[in-house]
C-alpha cells in the first residue's frame, strides 16, 4: 500500500514539474518586443521596448491609446 501511494505521489510530482517547465519555456520570458505608439494623425510619437528575461521595459516618447507591434525576437 505504501509503495503504491509513494509511486502515485512521485508521478504527480513529475507531472507538475513537467507542466511548470513547459509553461516557463513557452512564455514570453525569452522574447523581446518593440511597440510603437501613434497619435490620431498616424505619426509615431513613442516607442516601448519590452526586453527578455522579465526585465523592466523602457518607454521613449509618449504613450497613447494606439499601440502597434513593430518587432518581435528571441533572446539567447
Amino acid at each position: 500500500m505504501k509503495k503504491s501511494m509513494l509511486a502515485t505521489i512521485a508521478a504527480a510530482g513529475i507531472a507538475v514539474l513537467t507542466y511548470a517547465a513547459h509553461s516557463y519555456a513557452s512564455s514570453d520570458y525569452f522574447t523581446f518586443k518593440v511597440y510603437g505608439y501613434y497619435d490620431s494623425a498616424g505619426s509615431q510619437v513613442g516607442t516601448y521596448y519590452r526586453p527578455c528575461f522579465g526585465r523592466m521595459g523602457k518607454l521613449v516618447g509618449q504613450r497613447t491609446s494606439v499601440k502597434r507591434l513593430i518587432e518581435v525576437g528571441t533572446c539567447r
